[in-house]
């Protein structure tokens, strides 16, 4: 209980979450995770085979990277309604499906070609998983966003253990 007055405190002041250990903070931001869910491009898309260079099928490439990126929603800025900011879900999932018809790349998968196990992209317009989330707390809590701390890795979207790189979607977001 006294973590939870600490943590209400922290709302008021954001500049002093930045002295909390993030891993305390993770442990009561109450992260709710909705079921995983394929976001397709609001146009139909190419159908092809993509070829990687040399240079990206190196096996030293072949990892998924983690990446913590947070936005504030500021409403006079960006012509948001207040239904918008309300659920902005909906806008990101909205936005995501029109933006993918451009990178059509991402929503395909990745394929070690049978004749030489060089990796491809399959465009096949499956969609870019997509988890939304929500917590009644606010992300000013852990303070410093600018390096991904392992204890950070609760709030990302994980693939089942020894997923094979070729059955993850090239991207996914949360």
């Amino acid at each position: 209980m006294m973590m939870m007055i600490i943590l209400e405190d922290l709302k008021q002041r954001t500049s002093s979450a930045i002295l909390m250990d993030p891993a305390v903070v993770l442990e009561h931001l109450h992260v709710k995770a909705l079921e995983a869910e394929l976001v397709p491009p609001s146009l139909p898309t190419p159908n092809e085979i993509l070829y990687l260079s040399n240079v990206d099928d190196q096996y030293s490439l072949r990892f998924m990277l983690d990446m913590l990126l947070v936005y504030t929603a500021r409403n006079e800025n960006f012509n948001i309604s207040s239904t918008s900011a309300r659920e902005p879900a909906k806008v990101i999932r909205e936005a995501l499906s029109k933006v993918l018809v451009y990178y059509y790349p991402l929503v395909g998968r990745l394929r070690n070609r049978v004749q030489d196990g060089k990796l491809q992209v399959e465009c096949t317009g499956e969609g870019a998983v997509f988890v939304e989330a929500s917590s009644p707390n606010t992300l000013s809590l852990l303070g410093d966003l600018e390096e991904l701390k392992p204890s950070f890795q609760q709030l990302l979207f994980q693939s089942p253990p020894n997923t094979p790189l070729e059955d993850i979607h090239p991207l996914i977001l949360q």
